[in-house]
C-alpha cells in the first residue's frame, strides 16, 4: 500500500518525470539487491563497486529525466566529482579516526558473515557513504547546471568569470539547506543510538569520543563536503561549457 501510494503521487504531481523517476529507482534497488549485494558477499571492493553502482545509478536517473544530451554529460560529470571528494575526504577521517567499519552497532554480525563468504568489512563503510550521500550530490550538481544553462540562455552567451560567478551565488543558497539535509539524515538514523548512551550517564565529551559516533559524523561531514565541494565544480564545469571566454568587441 505504501509503494502504490508512493508510485500514484509521483505519477499524479511529477506525470512523465515521475513515471521516469519511478524507472530508476526501480533500477537502483533492483542493481543493488542483484548485483552489489552478491559481490559485496563474494569478496568484491566495496569501494569499486560503490562507485560502480553510483555511476550507473547517476547515469540512468538523469538519462530517464533529461536525455543524452550534453546536459546530462555534464551532470554525471559533477556528480561523480563529488563523490570522488567525499571518498578522498572519507579516506582521511578512517585514517585519522581509526575507523575500520569494526564499530558499527552490526559488527558482531557482520562477521559472522565474513566468515563464511568473502565480504571485506574494513571498506563497507566507503559503499555506504556514497549510496547515502548520491541523492544531494545529484540534485545540487543538476540544480547548478541547470541554473547556469538559463543565466547564460537569458543573458545571451555570458562571460565565463561572470557566468561562474552567478552559478556560485546560486549554488551557496543550495549549500545550507541540503547540508543540513545530510547532516539530519545521519543525527536521524542515530537518534535511538544516542540516547541509549545518554540514559547510562554518559559524559558529553565521552559521547563524541565513541567509536559509533565517530562513524556518524565521519559520514556525515565527509558527505556533505561532497555537496559542498560540488556547487564549484559544477560552477565551473557550466561556466566553461556555456559560457563565453571574453566579452565580444565594441564597434568603433
Amino acid at each position: 500500500m505504501l509503494i502504490t501510494v508512493f508510485v500514484l503521487l509521483l505519477l499524479l504531481i511529477g506525470q512523465r518525470e515521475g513515471a521516469d523517476a519511478c524507472l530508476s529507482i526501480v533500477f537502483t534497488l533492483t542493481f543493488i539487491i542483484r548485483v552489489l549485494l552478491p559481490s559485496l558477499f563474494g569478496g568484491a571492493s566495496p569501494v569499486g563497486m560503490g562507485y560502480v553502482t553510483v555511476l550507473l545509478s547517476t547515469a540512468v536517473t538523469l538519462i530517464l529525466l533529461h536525455g543524452i544530451s550534453i546536459q546530462c554529460l555534464l551532470s554525471i560529470g559533477a556528480t561523480m566529482t563529488g563523490e570522488l571528494v567525499a571518498c578522498g575526504m572519507f579516506a582521511v577521517f578512517s585514517q585519522l579516526l581509526h575507523l575500520t567499519g569494526f564499530q558499527t552497532d552490526c559488527a558482531e554480525g557482520l562477521l559472522l558473515i565474513a566468515q563464511n563468504t568473502g565480504l571485506d568489512i574494513r571498506m563497507l563503510l566507503f559503499a555506504g557513504m556514497m549510496i547515502a550521500s548520491l541523492g544531494a550530490v545529484m540534485d545540487v550538481a543538476v540544480s547548478v547546471l541547470s541554473a547556469t544553462r538559463e543565466v547564460a540562455l537569458a543573458s545571451g552567451k555570458a562571460e565565463r568569470k561572470a557566468l561562474f560567478n552567478s552559478a556560485m551565488r546560486l549554488g551557496q543558497d543550495m549549500n545550507g539547506t541540503m547540508s543540513n539535509t545530510l547532516i539530519f539524515a545521519f543525527a536521524g538514523s542515530a537518534l535511538g543510538t544516542i540516547i541509549v548512551f545518554c540514559s547510562y550517564g554518559i559524559q558529553f565529551h565521552q559521547l563524541l569520543s565513541s567509536d559509533y559516533l565517530s562513524v556518524e559524523l565521519a559520514q556525515g561531514i565527509c558527505s556533505t563536503a561532497a555537496v559542498v565541494m560540488t556547487v564549484p565544480v559544477s560552477a565551473m564545469i557550466g561556466a566553461i561549457f556555456y559560457g563565453r571566454t571574453e566579452r565580444p568587441r565594441q564597434a568603433s
